[in-house]
């Protein structure tokens, strides 16, 4: 049997820590020192394509810092020979809550004799809908979670990207590692994508009432964001159409749920996002609506788009990380090396039950 040894994404989780900043003091003794660890004689697996026999591993101050057969070992290195053993990069899952409480549902029933609910009960220059919120941060609402972090880690999760899964437009993602340190430490990237769906999520909001009035409320914030550029002296300020003007730089992506919700957003995305390279655009589809995307992308129109089933997922992380790391922590030169259904937590699970 392989004995394999994951690098928990960006960095490697160890009881190593980073130094402290002035801005972050520690309750305890002061150790400057510099924490550097050699791993020797492993087979490292860099990415799909490339695999080292007897290479060494250099990690400092816990991030990564030279890979190869023919690195040279740091006279302050601490080695550790893992002879017979592999070290793979971590999994990467791209659409996680984790670390970020999720939004408080409706649970009793609807009552057709209530009144409706037609203003946003979000006090502030917001949107007057509840269910589009680009203002909405998940940098700020993480918190670390070891509790729960600890099972991924054991599935060999290192790295998430987490967001509030919570209405239409639902704002911006945070990439964060799976470390037990604090939150400063495991931030990797404060905004890495803007988020949307087609369900209203826990808006109390009488509107939208239906998958059409979801449609139509997410093309009218586009349109209405368009408008807000020119910056309308009678608008006065809107802090949720500057939010979603300022995130149309980042991958955009859309969680759909069955194969008609994602089409609905492909067609959405082919209207306002024509004009973007398909490397910024996911589809979160799922099962069936995967396959009917890829096989028939030219029957529906999904010129666009590409799925995380099939898709390039490290082209994403290339963009929302920016970094050459990106390459081997995805671990996908194309499509076929992430095959089965979406790269998530949920799905791993369920393979090794």
């Amino acid at each position: 049997m392989q004995k394999l040894i994951f690098l928990w994404g960006l960095f490697l989780i160890t009881t190593a820590k980073l130094t402290a900043q002035a801005t972050f003091p520690v309750n305890d003794v002061a150790s400057p020192k510099e924490q550097c660890y050699a791993f020797t004689n492993a087979t490292i697996v860099k990415d799909a394509a490339t695999k080292l026999q007897n290479a060494i591993l250099i990690i400092r101050q816990g991030k990564i810092e030279a890979v190869g057969t023919a690195v040279v070992i740091p006279k302050d290195a601490v080695i550790i020979d893992c002879k017979g053993k592999y070290i793979y990069p971590s999994f990467i899952d791209i659409f996680s809550d984790y670390g970020i409480t999720p939004a408080e549902r409706q649970t009793r029933a609807f009552d057709f004799r209530a009144p409706a609910q037609l203003s946003s009960n979000t006090k502030g220059a917001f949107n007057w809908n509840q269910a589009v919120h680009p203002e909405t941060d998940g940098a700020h609402l993480f918190a670390v979670d070891d509790a729960k972090a600890k099972p991924l880690r054991d599935l060999g999760f290192g790295t998430v990207q987490t967001l509030l899964k919570d209405g239409i437009v639902r704002g911006t993602g945070v990439v964060v590692t799976l470390a037990n340190e604090n939150e400063n430490l495991v931030i990797v990237k404060q905004r890495s994508s803007a988020n949307y769906s087609l369900n209203k999520g826990s808006s109390t909001q009488s509107y939208p009432g239906s998958l059409m009035g979801s449609i139509a409320l997410l093309r009218q914030t586009y349109l209405d964001a368009a408008w807000y550029k020119s910056q309308p002296a009678h608008e006065g300020t809107n802090l949720s159409l500057q939010a979603f003007n300022e995130e149309q730089s980042l991958p955009q992506l859309f969680e759909g749920g069955d194969k008609w919700t994602d089409i609905q957003g492909d067609r959405v995305g082919d209207e306002f996002l024509a004009v973007r390279d398909d490397s910024d655009v996911v589809l979160k589809a799922c099962g069936f609506a995967s396959e009917l995307l890829d096989a028939g992308r030219d029957f529906i129109g999904a010129d666009f788009i590409r799925t995380i089933a099939k898709g390039d997922v490290r082209a994403l992380f290339c963009e929302a990380l920016r970094d050459s790391e990106a390459n081997a922590l995805a671990a996908a030169s194309d499509g076929d090396d992430f095959f089965y259904e979406t790269i998530s937590h949920d799905t791993l699970s369920h393979q090794s039950g």
